[in-house]
C-alpha cells in the first residue's frame, strides 16, 4: 500500500471519528457491512476512487478534503 493511500485512509478514519460515526453507520450508508467497511479503513480491501467518492458523500465533504 502506498504512503498516499495510507494518508487517505488515516484521514477517513479521523473524519469518521470527528463526526462521531461508527463503522457500522458508515457501512450501512455505503450498503456494506461494518466488517467490510472496517477492512476498507484498515487497508485490507482496495480503496477505489469510487469508494472514496461514496465515503466523501456520507461525510458531506469533498474528495479533496479526504485527500489533502
Amino acid at each position: 500500500m502506498s504512503i498516499f493511500t495510507k494518508k487517505i485512509l488515516r484521514k477517513i478514519y479521523l473524519k469518521r471519528c470527528d463526526l462521531g460515526y461508527s463503522q457500522s453507520y458508515v457501512g450501512s450508508k455505503l450498503g456494506i457491512t461494518q466488517e467490510a467497511y472496517g477492512r476498507i479503513e484498515r487497508g485490507q480491501t482496495e480503496l477505489t476512487t469510487d469508494r472514496v467518492n461514496e465515503i466523501a458523500k456520507v461525510f458531506e465533504v469533498t474528495v479533496i478534503d479526504l485527500i489533502f
